[in-house]
């Protein structure tokens, strides 16, 4: 019964903009894959729903657990691709699915990508969702880091009309001394614009590792 209380709370806020809850987060920087480097990148995440009580102060209610694994590749020093695919942990649990292509307008510095994706499993309606996203990275620690902020427009279509919400993430990507692991923590933020009493917050961590795409022993 406990359970059912949750899911139904969870789902009630989250009504407007989707029939369930998901992983918003970006684990990502501006600064693209090389074209002969495949990146992997495993991450957990917490989605924890926050709401405004009649004394106008939050509290929190539910939460659960996503897993995302991203897998991405470069096409050119200007364009990348990758692929996401999420398992969340709401209830019985259901998947979602995005390929997400990357542009960059200033390398390193400032990209966009649009993940197009849909739910899938477990009876969740899978309807056409939009992730427009842009990324603002900086260097820190002497450049050995990055720091990264991004934003974007979670639009879905729900059959007869389009509903959107706003994600905002910021976090900071570690990079090893040979830059082929990396670990980024991250914090988020969801906010839809149909429901002002409601938030959802997500905090979690990623880890990169870059894998040399190119046959053993072909030239560079």
């Amino acid at each position: 019964m406990k359970r059912m209380r949750r899911f139904a709370w969870v789902l009630s806020a989250s009504t407007s903009l989707l029939t369930g809850c998901y992983s918003f987060s970006s684990y990502q920087t501006a600064r693209l894959v090389p074209r002969d480097v495949v990146e992997l990148t495993p991450s957990v995440s917490r989605f924890q729903p926050t709401f405004e009580n009649t004394n106008r102060d939050f509290h929190w209610q539910g939460g659960d657990w996503t897993l995302d694994l991203q897998a991405r590749g470069g096409i050119n020093s200007r364009v990348g691709v990758g692929v996401k695919l999420s398992r969340i942990f709401l209830d019985d649990g259901y998947e979602f699915i995005a390929i997400d292509p990357k542009v960059a307008l200033l390398p390193d510095h400032v990209a966009v990508s649009l993940p197009v994706g849909t739910f899938f499993g477990n009876g969740v309606d899978s309807h056409l969702q939009l992730h427009p996203t842009l990324f603002l990275s900086t260097p820190i620690a002497g450049g050995r880091h990055e720091a990264t902020v991004s934003g974007k427009a979670l639009i879905v279509d729900n059959g007869e009309s389009f509903n959107t919400a706003w994600g905002f993430t910021a976090g900071v990507r570690f990079h090893s001394a040979d830059d082929r692991m990396a670990l980024q923590p991250e914090v988020g933020v969801l906010l839809d614009p149909n429901d002002e009493r409601t938030s959802f917050f997500q905090f979690g961590i990623a880890v990169t590792v870059r894998t040399d795409r190119r046959i053993h022993g072909s030239a560079p």
